[in-house]
């Protein structure tokens, strides 16, 4: 029987999905998604993103249990504008039964994607490119778990060279390598002329949100083994239109937004989530590298 750990990023814009297989080296990617939310440029709604990213979750966890296949856990991580939609997602969960969900915050998610990459002992940033925005993520010089998250809007990829060039070379946190992950065209292009530009290591990515899921469920990987309960319950029981009951609902997520905007989440359903938060990013992640820029290879996460 396949252990499995579910992560989704979300966005107003888009929800990324991948199922990582615990049982295998390297946790490798076994399936994955990027789904763009209904009705995302007539703005932000956040009990509607909530209900289609339940939805997905629930779809997934559905699929899961009918193969008989064991969830240890769900690893969400988020943009800074879906926040409240994350929290109605996250309560709506936790009522539905659904244990061991772990909210990851989006730097510790990149840094996860970007462990292993480089030289050993590297400390990498990573760049996650979407469609109108670019998200840049600066490890902590002194190695510990504070990386500096940054965004800047973009009217296409041209507009992500010069203002990377411009971010890594600021301030006392040069990274030793850059992994860029991004969904749209011009990917290889990009690559290759920030290798050019920054001189360093430029590994590139495909299917930002995707990448993004994937950082998030292997923060919760390393330590699956110390989960005493499976998912089997829930992942079976959750009905799809669970999250649909939020928007009859008085908006009771306030705290947990709170603690989402802070970047502190006790929203942990058990000892190994809460672990997991703690000691995330901190470690070597064993996983096949993505290709380098310079031979203008797109890498995409191990099926």
């Amino acid at each position: 029987m396949l252990d499995t750990v579910l992560g989704l990023a979300i966005t107003p814009s888009t929800i990324g999905w991948v199922i990582a297989d615990l049982g295998s080296p390297g946790c490798p990617t076994r399936d994955g998604e990027e789904v763009r939310v209904a009705d995302a440029d007539a703005g932000s709604d956040a009990a509607a993103l909530a209900e289609q990213a339940g939805a997905v979750a629930a779809q997934i966890c559905a699929t899961l249990a009918a193969r008989g296949e064991r969830l240890h856990g769900l690893a969400v991580t988020w943009s800074d504008d879906a926040a409240v939609g994350v929290a109605l997602l996250l309560e709506a969960l936790a009522d539905a039964g659904v244990e061991h969900v772990v909210p990851v915050r989006y730097g510790q998610a990149a840094e996860a994607l970007a462990c292993g990459i480089g030289p050993r002992g590297a400390q990498p940033a990573v760049c996650i490119v979407e469609a109108d925005v670019a998200t840049l993520v600066l490890p902590d010089p002194s190695g510990g778990a504070s990386p500096l998250v940054t965004a800047c809007p973009i009217s296409g990829i041209d507009d992500v060279a010069g203002w990377l060039r411009d971010a890594v070379r600021a301030g006392d946190r040069r990274p030793d390598a850059l992994m860029v992950a991004g969904s749209v065209r011009g990917m290889d292009r990009l690559g290759r002329r920030l290798e050019s530009t920054l001189s360093m290591p430029v590994f590139v990515q495909g299917g930002a949100l995707q990448a993004l899921a994937r950082g998030a469920a292997l923060t919760l990987a390393p330590h699956a083994e110390l989960t005493a309960a499976s998912l089997d319950a829930a992942a079976g029981g959750m009905p799809a239109g669970a999250i649909g009951l939020l928007r009859a609902r008085p908006l009771s997520y306030v705290a947990a937004l709170l603690l989402l905007a802070g970047g502190v989440v006790t929203l942990v359903a058990s000892v190994a989530a809460a672990l997991s938060l703690q000691l995330g990013p901190g470690r070597e992640v064993p996983d096949p590298p993505p290709q380098r820029a310079t031979v203008a290879r797109v890498a995409v996460p191990s099926a």
